[in-house]
């Protein structure tokens, strides 16, 4: 499972994922176009892999909640967040509700799905987890204290 794969970054992840003989299952919020556009290139490239485009909003606790609740019955070898939220403004202007989606996004909502997909996991005594950082969280920029401290956390 890979969190934010629909474009960018997440997308390579997808594709790097697939072409290793994987099959990938991938959230994506707003991206739906590039999302199945995506799924499609892959299904076409790689025929015998299974790439399923979930939708999924990291930021809506109940619909992370959900998605928890079905992925729960999956077993899943991986799970890789990539999803990010930014949010850039100095610490003395932040808006709170925009410095807690960030954290919701980049932190909460990877220890959620970490907690639902290690059960499986740790029966089939397999599996690996990673969480994608970035160096904003070693050393922090002028208006980056919300994305730094999200960053931070997963360290």
């Amino acid at each position: 499972l890979v969190t934010g794969g629909a474009k960018g970054v997440g997308a390579a992840i997808v594709r790097a994922l697939v072409a290793a003989g994987h099959d990938v299952d991938f959230t994506y919020r707003s991206s739906a176009d590039q999302a199945l556009a995506l799924a499609d290139e892959i299904a076409t490239a790689h025929p015998r892999r299974s790439v399923t485009a979930l939708p999924l909003d990291l930021s809506d606790k109940a619909a992370l909640d959900a998605f928890c609740e079905e992925r729960e019955a999956e077993t899943y070898f991986g799970f890789i967040h990539n999803a990010g939220q930014p949010y850039d403004s100095l610490a003395a202007m932040m808006a709170q509700d925009k410095a807690e989606a960030a954290m919701q996004v980049n932190f909460w909502a990877f220890t959620r799905l970490a907690k639902s997909l290690m059960r499986a996991m740790i029966r089939a005594r397999t599996g690996r987890i990673v969480a994608i950082g970035s160096v904003a969280a070693l050393r922090g920029n002028p208006g980056n204290a919300a994305y730094a401290a999200s960053k931070g956390a997963l360290i």
